[in-house]
């Protein structure tokens, strides 16, 4: 398991236990455990039970999947958890964002502000790329590649206080060939989410 300390916050891409938007407690039942929350939206619908399967028999899980979700959508979201006092934050939106025009800068700000929401608690946070190779909206898409180089000259680094982590789902899905973890142009298969979950629970475990 991944013996994390105190709550645990992950806002990203998931899968809703009960439909492409639903906000519902699963996971452990015990209040000593750290609470994970999932903030997302259709990319990883098929990867809930993996999801489920590493996270879930030890912690208490917020699951809130949201269909096209963009970063922006979360920040006040983020304002709700700030009382848990989570440890980590797991960012794994931005896709939406960069398909719908939102921009690598937009993107990148408002899961900064929304970072910065969780208080002093966070001790690290988690930033995901981003995989647009299949996209209509993503393919060649300066942004995509903009976002990923910002998102990954910050590995490693302390900005406040908090270190950051990143989960290089681009390079996982490019490693693994997207024709074998992709099923249409951008959500995961079977094999997909499994490898999904493996890129989140590698970053979560560098905290």
């Amino acid at each position: 398991m991944l013996g994390l300390i105190g709550s645990v916050v992950v806002i990203g891409l998931a899968a809703s236990c009960t439909g492409t938007n639903a906000s519902a407690w699963v996971g452990s039942t015990d209040p000593s455990d750290p609470v994970l929350v999932v903030n997302a939206d259709s990319i990883t619908y098929h990867s809930y039970a993996e999801l489920m399967a590493v996270f879930g028999p030890d912690h208490r899980m917020k699951v809130d999947a949201r269909v096209n979700a963009r970063a922006d959508e979360h920040l006040a979201q983020t304002l709700l958890y700030d009382e848990i006092d989570p440890t980590v934050a797991l960012f794994l939106l931005a896709t939406n964002d960069l398909a719908q025009g939102q921009g690598a800068a937009n993107a990148r700000a408002d899961q900064g502000q929304a970072t910065r929401n969780y208080g002093t608690s966070l001790e690290c946070v988690v930033y995901m790329t981003v995989f647009g190779d299949l996209h209509a909206q993503l393919v060649d898409n300066p942004e995509v590649d903009a976002y990923n180089a910002e998102i990954r000259a910050l590995d490693g680094a302390t900005v406040d206080g908090v270190r950051i982590q990143v989960a290089d789902w681009e390079q996982a899905v490019l490693a693994a060939g997207p024709a074998n973890v992709i099923a249409d142009d951008v959500h995961p298969n079977d094999a997909g989410a499994a490898l999904f979950v493996d890129v989140v629970a590698g970053a979560v475990d560098d905290c």
